[in-house]
């Protein structure tokens, strides 16, 4: 899967990032495994080594320092 560098969605913070974003395809699916050790399926915006960017429709129980599993899934169609 090629990715591209993409600007962060929050400008404010892009001076203080370490890492470069890089833009994910539209369309990637990620499984999210939360601390309470449940499921939920995402879209993968973008990603980066401290963190990703993803969009759902709802909520999410997430703190800021929790450590979630993200499993990206293959789609060998195209």
């Amino acid at each position: 899967m090629a990715v591209a560098p993409v600007m962060s969605q929050d400008p404010h913070l892009e001076g203080q990032r370490n890492t470069q974003r890089l833009q994910v395809p539209a369309g990637v699916s990620v499984n999210l495994t939360l601390t309470t050790q449940s499921s939920v399926f995402v879209n993968l915006r973008d990603v980066s080594d401290k963190g990703a960017c993803v969009v759902r429709q709802g909520t999410l129980d997430i703190q800021e320092d929790d450590i979630v599993t993200v499993e990206i899934l293959k789609d060998d169609s195209g």
